[in-house]
């Protein structure tokens, strides 16, 4: 028997954030919080991330997710743009993460030249547009394992 994952549409007043089938269900498995602003990226990355084993919570921007990070969810991943709307960026987003949420690896993705900030250990910066090869790329990098395996992976590498 497999899993299904299917996305849980948030309500009309964008107040419950989505989550992917295989978290209702409560299987195990690597926990991601995806944060993008831009609605068909945020749902090729939801997509790219399933179907690498995550279970996958998305926000919008960065105070939807820490409101998210508050609710108390553990998460392995943050997987955030950089450039987003409003007060926040995805970089001092991580920061505060990281402080929630011990242990917690972070992927950027940007379509800009932001190679300038030097990356943490657990960190990896992807350029948009990306591809699932180079999100596998950046899960490895980070310790997470093969597309469907279950378990936060061996370590986090810089």
């Amino acid at each position: 028997m497999g899993t299904e994952n299917h996305m849980e549409m948030d309500g009309s007043d964008g107040s419950q954030p989505w989550r992917n089938g295989a978290a209702a269900a409560g299987d195990s498995m690597n926990a991601a919080l995806l944060v993008e602003d831009e609605l068909l990226i945020r749902e090729l990355a939801y997509e790219y991330l399933c179907d690498f084993g995550f279970d996958v919570t998305i926000a919008r921007d960065a105070t939807e997710a820490l409101g998210i990070l508050r609710e108390g969810k553990r998460f392995d991943l943050l997987f955030t743009d950089i450039r987003m709307p409003g007060g926040m960026d995805g970089r001092e987003l991580a920061q505060e993460a990281k402080q929630m949420v011990e242990g917690l690896r972070v992927i950027y993705a940007t379509g800009y030249a932001d190679g300038g900030t030097p990356l943490e250990r657990g960190e990896k910066l992807i350029g948009k547009p990306y591809t699932m090869t180079a999100l596998r790329e950046a899960l490895r990098a980070l310790g997470f394992g093969e597309p469907g395996t279950t378990g936060s992976g061996a370590s986090a590498a810089s």
